[in-house]
């Protein structure tokens, strides 16, 4: 009897602590702080309050989220990479993303590792993974990639009895039946001198058939598809705000909310906010590629892309776990939750066949669609310098200060005169 209880103990004892070292092994990083600096958003605000307690519950890790405005994260993450180091997780845009990789710590090893988030990269948006990672080496994992969208009011669409816009024609006429001097614009984008600007009209080339630069790196927006790109947008602007000048993001979501906007081109955040409960427009609008200049007209990219990505700082103390929470927070499960709570962009191919995500925002297909079209403005770090030698002659354009051609010209000089002094032109 005494040698059955002591066996039995015995087992007991082996079952119990078979038990715990499972338990233990499940959380292998319990006890873990690490720290991520990252962009300020709806996305940013879910990670804090939601998904960083989640984390910490599920595998005691504990994550300190220090949220950032746009303006001040990219010095941020610097002065910290040379001095403090504290973070352990960190953030770069697409502009950034380069200059990261000085810092970043190579994430290949974390892939199909054991015990690791499964990333399922296949689903990632094949030109948002090859832009964020195009050497063999892997830093980034994207999260929320944006573009520029096309949208217009599918309620005045059927008002008019007009067809829903495929081509230019389309689109100048549906401005022009829409719009009423102070009441409705019949065609919005934001019109301020900046980056925004030049990116909602850099679809428009696109949809002339144009590109930005040839194989060689020249400029060739002031081709004939540029010019007619440009032209027919100073078109539409006849049938926008007054003060489309002065017209930024803010003041275009703002209008486009309030049902002021029958059609636009905005960065693709816009559409969740037009389908907010706030929202007077929501329920009533349509997404999709900016039209054609003409049918039979091929266009070679969608839009402009951008967006943000989460990779590890090569001096964290704990890269291991770091490179654990960054597969967590990007994979399949993590992220669509996180976009579904946040500012509900995609990052999958299978975001646009879910059902929870597309009843957020029912744009979410045409956001995949763009992305998955979509290219670099230039893939260099050079981009900022160009995008200024941009934004100048356009917004002389849009002013009516000088006609198409004159400011595509000016601008196409300029983005030589830069990329030959950054030596992409030497032999």
């Amino acid at each position: 009897m005494k040698k059955s209880l002591g066996i039995l103990l015995l087992v007991t004892l082996m079952v119990f602590v078979s038990v715990n070292f499972v338990f233990a092994q499940s959380k292998p990083f319990e006890g873990v702080t690490l720290r991520v600096a990252i962009v300020s958003t709806e996305d940013s605000k879910y990670l804090a309050t939601d998904l960083a307690p989640r984390l910490e519950k599920e595998t005691g890790i504990k994550l300190i989220v220090d949220q950032v405005p746009y303006e001040e994260l990219n010095s941020k993450q610097l002065m910290d990479a040379t001095g403090a180091k504290t973070f352990d997780i960190i953030n770069p845009c697409t502009e950034w993303s380069r200059q990261y990789v000085a810092f970043g710590e190579p994430l290949n090893a974390y892939i199909g590792k054991e015990g690791f988030p499964n990333p399922e990269i296949d689903d990632i948006i094949p030109g948002i993974w090859k832009v964020w990672n195009p050497g063999k080496d892997i830093y980034w994992f994207p999260y929320q990639p944006d573009s520029r969208v096309f949208y217009f009011r599918n309620d005045l669409v059927q008002e008019t009895g007009m067809a829903a816009p495929q081509t230019w024609d389309d689109a100048k006429a549906f401005a022009a039946k829409t719009f009423k001097a102070g009441e409705m614009y019949g065609f919005a984008f934001p019109g301020r001198r900046g980056g925004s600007m030049n990116l909602a009209w850099i679809p428009i080339l696109f949809s002339a058939g144009g590109d930005v630069f040839d194989k060689n790196l020249k400029p060739v927006i002031n081709s004939q598809a540029g010019v007619d790109s440009l032209n027919f947008l100073l078109e539409l602007v006849k049938f926008g705000p007054p003060d489309i000048g002065n017209f930024g993001e803010f003041e275009h979501y703002g209008a486009a909310k309030e049902g002021r906007v029958a059609m636009g081109i905005e960065a693709s955040g816009i559409t969740q906010a037009l389908e907010m409960a706030d929202s007077k427009v929501k329920g009533k609008m349509s997404y999709g590629l900016f039209p054609i200049k003409a049918q039979g007209v091929t266009r070679l990219y969608t839009a402009c892309m951008g967006g943000w990505s989460l990779g590890v700082a090569n001096y964290s103390k704990n890269k291991d776990a770091a490179a654990w929470v960054v597969l967590w927070l990007t994979s399949k499960e993590i992220v669509t939750d996180w976009q579904i709570h946040g500012r509900a962009h995609a990052s999958r191919i299978s975001m646009a066949s879910n059902a929870e995500l597309i009843k957020v925002n029912p744009a979410v297909p045409t956001i995949v669609e763009t992305l998955a079209g979509a290219k670099l403005f230039f893939d260099g770090p050079e981009g900022r310098d160009l995008e200024e030698a941009l934004m100048v002659p356009l917004s002389q354009a849009i002013a009516g200060e000088l006609s198409a051609k004159d400011a595509l010209d000016i601008a196409a000089k300029a983005f030589e005169s830069v990329l030959d002094k950054a030596g992409y032109y030497k032999k």
